[in-house]
């Protein structure tokens, strides 16, 4: 699987990369989005949101609600799973019945579900070096996906 890695140094940059990709994912694809605390999962998805269409004000981090439905003519769920601890846990609170061929899924704090997901899915891990604002954004790609992203 391709892949990619990007150094941004301020929440616009990181924005910008969610941005691109989101002009570039189809429905259906899943976004894994792994990194610590406050290395910029949520600023990422907002990007994603506005490549999709939608007003990346309106995307905030789902952690007590578990996902947020964004709906404008397509489809984003935005999920964050920091508070499960398996994939029994996401099931039973029906989670996986938002991974429909009918929208984009992005996924904060992936764990109990990316075992679901092959090399089809988008894995993007964010990262703080150590005494740095920056961020390391490193991206692996689908095939196809990686393509489109060099040829944007």
């Amino acid at each position: 699987m391709p892949s990619h890695t990007f150094r941004t140094n301020c929440e616009s940059e990181t924005e910008a990369l969610g941005e691109r990709l989101g002009r570039l994912v189809a429905d259906g694809t899943v976004v894994l989005l792994d990194g610590p605390i406050g290395a910029g999962k949520t600023c990422f998805a907002r990007g994603l949101a506005k490549g999709l269409g939608f007003d990346p004000a309106d995307v905030s981090s789902p952690t007590f609600t578990l996902v947020h439905e964004h709906r404008d003519g397509r489809r984003l769920y935005h999920m964050d799973l920091y508070r499960l601890g398996s994939l029994e846990e996401a099931e039973e609170g029906g989670l996986i019945e938002y991974f429909t061929d009918d929208a984009v899924v992005v996924v904060e704090w992936p764990g109990p579900v990316a075992g679901l997901f092959g090399p089809e899915a988008v894995r993007v891990h964010i990262s703080q070096p150590d005494g740095e604002d920056a961020r390391l954004v490193a991206f692996e790609l689908p095939e196809g996906l990686a393509r489109a992203w060099e040829a944007l």
